[in-house]
């Protein structure tokens, strides 16, 4: 800024580019919104309400800040840069900082430049032949299919020249592969003809294909889709001139796209009412079911409904030719039990954030909750109400022995008797910027504090937290020396600085020194989270969860607490293909682990070790009840490009959090996986799960591979390769504590 002579041009520039940095990165005020968050412009009615909150919950954008109330603006163009940001944060790319910009306009050393060096690095955006980035420039449908089609690698060439049902998209046009693609794999609408692929794209319209390339169940369904999954079987057609059809009807004649004869063998990808779905000339296709035998393959029977006496609900569908799944999986051909046509009424047993659990033809079937309405016994559309509870009285502050900490408050924001943000009427008062309030407990969300000698309430993103065991700046009592050598056969070495020594097992206790990043201590016991340890001349207490505990003799994983989380459960499978489910998998391998781990001497505590569904809040109460040490949650990946294939294990990084100990037992284990299962390395990434970023203590997320990719798919319902992703687990587990 030139001081005062900046002119009314320089200004509006100015204004125009802190613009789009505060709706991208959210470095205006550097908060990040969270899944809670209630966009003033997003109501649970807007179709893209699901999407944008999903988005928001990985933090890949937090919309904009104006007065205190968060706006997405949905109906405003997206921009290259807002587009660039975005999908790189939703990838867990890092940033590319460069001492020479590879573009006209974009200045090194800013937020627009280590975003647009990255995406030019991955080859996600057309280069412009002047040289410049253009950051704000409208993106169009046409950039935006380009984009998602490199960045999540779909298979272009697939649909090269598969047809679409957009008027305004020609086959010459150089985008046309990549707008079929993302149309065949239900990333892009078909119901409507014109898409207009050079108007600029709306920040809703952008947000919702992202989601939908992440997130497989966000994703519709076209009425004739590309293939983009492996087959269950084939099937041998026994007469000829066979009619093959686009959709399960014999009365519409528009609907035939080829004739097979007698002998034809084709794949199958499942049955639907006297149909079979096969794949003709890379689209999948219809055949009568008496026309053909299936061969050595046999279908997964539907489970049966439950009585409609136990239905919560009835929904009308919105959507014409909406599938009805036997999984939730929008990705996978032979999970469509069949479609139902809007204003169709169905009962409701069970939803979650994305599906409804429906009685379809007698069987229990699953339909995307953004394509249906709840409805009154009338038949009018009404929103699911919760029964009206009055707002409880605040509760009495806790004794001062169980703080946990303080909060130094960012912003003038009021303090609530609920944790609820949306309520007038639970406001105990208002605080100001630089407050320090004293902490009791903590969620994702809220601290809970002290105020006027009562329990409150204050959101997260507006206060700067401090334990009670890690202190600001290091206090003038005695401190061991660092790097002082100590013994015993257990010792612990230090991951954060400025840790405290007290007197006894407590927060409450007298502080009488501090511990730093790579100080050892002697460990002399542990009771819960607190270690009793000496280091130098100095006897006391300390967190263990700031420790990382290392045996000197004997196994190096005898009594460690080590917290394995089999991912999903119960009602939630997981990804799946055919009758294979994440959630069986990934018991499986946790089993063993657990096993193995065990029989070294460590302590195990599993989140589930049978069929249930703990939610994501309950694997972290698990670990903490249990005084976790270490933390592994166990998955199986999908994607809806069957190539994608490999491990990858995630990490997370926040606020005190000793990241480094994350990314050794992140990439311990991910390395032990790819060299005994001889699977790709898709690395170790920063992503910011729920299970991981919630956690205080070491904890990573493994994805063992792709059950979409036949490679991958074939190791992970293999008992001999279950053993193997269990072995390397632990191998990962072991190599990280003979880490000294």
């Amino acid at each position: 800024m030139e001081g005062r002579h900046m002119t009314k041009m320089n200004m509006k520039k100015t204004a125009s580019w802190m613009l789009v940095l505060c709706m991208s990165v959210s470095i205006c005020g550097g908060q990040k919104a969270s899944a809670s968050t209630q966009f003033g412009d997003i109501p649970s009615s807007h179709e893209a309400y699901d999407e944008v909150n999903y988005l928001v919950d990985l933090g890949v954008t937090s919309g904009y800040l104006v007065d205190g109330t968060r706006y997405f603006k949905p109906e405003n163009a997206v921009t290259k840069t807002q587009a660039s940001i975005m999908v790189v944060n939703a990838l867990g790319y890092q940033t590319l900082k460069v001492s020479r910009s590879s573009f006209k306009d974009v200045k090194i050393g800013t937020t627009i430049s280590e975003y647009a060096e990255r995406v030019k690095k991955l080859g996600f955006v057309e280069l412009s032949a002047d040289g410049k980035f253009n950051p704000n420039n409208t993106f169009t449908l046409n950039e935006t299919s380009y984009m998602l089609a490199k960045a999540f690698k779909l298979d272009t060439a697939k649909y090269a020249n598969s047809t679409v049902p957009f008027t305004d998209v020609s086959k010459s046009s150089p985008y046309y592969k990549y707008i079929s693609a993302l149309y065949y794999y239900g990333i892009l609408d078909g119901d409507t003809t014109k898409i207009e692929p050079t108007k600029a794209l709306t920040r809703g319209d952008f947000a919702m294909y992202l989601a939908r390339a992440k997130n497989s169940s966000f994703r519709v369904n076209p009425d004739v889709q590309g293939v983009t999954s492996d087959a269950i079987g084939k099937v041998k057609v026994t007469v000829d001139n066979l009619n093959i059809r686009s959709s399960a009807d014999a009365s519409i004649s528009t609907n035939k796209i080829g004739q097979v004869d007698a002998g034809t063998v084709l794949d199958l990808y499942g049955e639907e009412n006297g149909w079979y779905k096969v794949s003709y000339k890379n689209q999948y296709a219809y055949i009568s079911k008496q026309y053909a035998n299936v061969l050595n393959q046999e279908i997964e029977k539907p489970v049966n409904a439950p009585n409609t006496d136990d239905a919560i609900g009835q929904v009308k569908v919105t959507l014409n030719n909406l599938p009805v799944r036997s999984s939730k999986n929008g990705t996978i051909p032979t999970n469509v039990l069949g479609k139902v046509a809007t204003g169709e009424v169905l009962y409701v047993f069970e939803e979650d954030p994305y599906w409804y659990t429906v009685s379809y033809k007698n069987q229990l079937g699953y339909i995307n909750k953004k394509h249906a309405n709840y409805i009154n016994k009338n038949g009018q559309d009404v929103e699911p109400q919760q029964p009206a509870q009055p707002t409880p009285a605040a509760k009495p502050a806790p004794d001062a022995s169980k703080k946990i900490g303080q909060a130094t408050l960012t912003s003038s924001i009021p303090v609530r008797s609920t944790k609820v943000g949306t309520s007038t009427t639970n406001k105990l008062g208002q605080v100001n910027a630089g407050t320090v309030l004293d902490v009791f407990e903590a969620d994702n969300y809220w601290y809970g504090v002290s105020y006027n000698n009562k329990l409150g309430y204050i959101n997260k993103k507006y206060a700067k937290f401090v334990s009670s065991e890690v202190v600001e700046k290091p206090t003038p009592n005695p401190t061991p020396s660092p790097g002082e050598t100590v013994s015993g056969n257990v010792i612990g070495r230090v991951t954060v600085d400025d840790l405290r020594i007290r007197t006894g097992p407590s927060s409450s206790y007298k502080s009488i020194g501090t511990l730093n990043t790579g100080d050892r201590v002697v460990v002399h016991s542990v009771s819960g989270y607190w270690a009793k340890i000496s280091s130098g001349n100095i006897e006391g207490y300390t967190h263990k969860s700031y420790l990382k505990l290392l045996n000197q003799s004997g196994s190096v994983l005898k009594d460690r607490v080590i917290v394995l989380d089999p991912g999903h459960g119960g009602k939630d499978p997981g990804t799946g293909y055919s009758s294979y489910y994440e959630k069986a998998i990934v018991l499986k391998v946790g089993k063993l682990v657990q096993q193995k781990l065990e029989d070294a001497g460590a302590k195990v505590v599993m989140t589930r070790t049978g069929d249930t569904y703990p939610t994501l809040q309950d694997r972290v109460d698990i670990t903490s009840k249990n005084y976790g040490e270490i933390f592994v949650s166990i998955h199986v990946n999908s994607a809806s490009s069957a190539s994608a294939k490999g491990t990858e294990t995630y990490y997370t990084v926040s606020s005190g959090d000793m990241y480094k100990e994350d990314i050794d037992l992140a990439t311990y284990i991910n390395s032990e996986i790819v060299r005994n299962a001889n699977m790709d390395n898709r690395g170790v990434r920063n992503t910011p799960y729920y299970v991981v970023r919630n956690m205080i203590i070491p904890s990573v997320l493994v994805e063992l591979g792709f059950i979409s990719n036949s490679e991958d798919r074939a190791k992970l319902v293999n008992s001999t390769y279950v053993e193997k992703f269990a072995q390397s687990i632990y191998n990962g587990i072991e190599k990280y504590y003979q880490k000294q």
